[in-house]
């Protein structure tokens, strides 16, 4: 059981699958503990990357500072798609 002192808070930036592919997934994280203006990252990030972002091809990235208390993010890929 993770303790209090463990935990962390991660902002998580994602593309909605629009009709045209019907994809969504992580664009990208921010480390809400680590980063003061972590909102205004994360909306950087959402504004910039997130509508262009491909699904299935790369990977989400961590934006700004990043903690101890962040782990490795893991992969669900859609069938057919690969992260290569």
């Amino acid at each position: 059981m993770p303790t209090k002192e463990a935990e962390g808070q991660v902002l998580v930036i994602s593309r909605v699958a629009q009709p045209q592919d019907g994809l969504s997934c992580v664009v990208g994280y921010v480390d809400a503990l680590s980063n003061s203006n972590a909102n205004e990252l994360a909306r950087q990030v959402a504004d910039s990357d997130a509508r262009d972002f491909a699904c299935g091809v790369q990977e989400g990235m961590w934006i700004g500072k990043r903690g101890e208390k962040t782990s490795e993010q893991t992969h669900v890929w859609p069938e057919g798609l690969t992260g290569e």
